[in-house]
């Protein structure tokens, strides 16, 4: 048992996404057909939100990311929602009930593993060069989760 626990834990941190590292590669079609990659997402900065149509916390923050999207998306910035469970039907059904206006992809268990979301809400904060550099695990203020997106465009790190 001891072994199990151990290999289980071994596993979890390799899987988990660290401040400063490279964003692992992935690549997923979203709702609408167009596929996103780690690689694709170089050169912007990019939100990904990780998530799950059963989790309460997760849907009441997508307004959130829908008000990023419109905000910050004119300046550069991808917001890219990431979900498991439920399929495509349940996604669709959220996406076009909220009228998000960002993309959406399901994501099996191992790309949200891969991607750090071991539990979710989780929020990836990537640079333009494809670095992660923060990572929320749970629920954010909007103010939160505004500061560290528009902290990640080009125009923030002016005078």
């Amino acid at each position: 048992m001891r072994h199990t626990l151990a290999a289980l834990l071994l596993l979890l941190a390799s899987c988990a996404v660290r401040t400063g590292q490279p964003l692992p590669p992935f690549s997923v079609q979203d709702l609408d057909g167009h596929t996103w990659t780690a690689a694709a997402l170089r050169g912007h900065p990019a939100v990904i939100d990780l998530w799950s149509p059963a989790c309460l916390a997760c849907v009441s923050e997508l307004p959130a990311f829908k008000a990023m999207a419109e905000e910050l998306g004119p300046k550069g910035l991808v917001v890219l929602g990431l979900y498991e469970h439920g399929g495509t039907a349940a996604g669709r059904s959220i996406a076009d009930s909220a009228e998000l206006g960002f993309p959406l992809a399901h994501a099996g268990g191992t790309l949200m593993w891969k991607l750090g979301g071991t539990s979710v809400p989780t929020t990836l904060f990537v640079d333009s060069s494809g670095r992660v550099r923060h990572v929320f695990h749970g629920t954010r203020s909007w103010a939160d989760l505004f500061a560290q997106a528009e902290a990640l465009l080009p125009s923030a790190a002016q005078p």
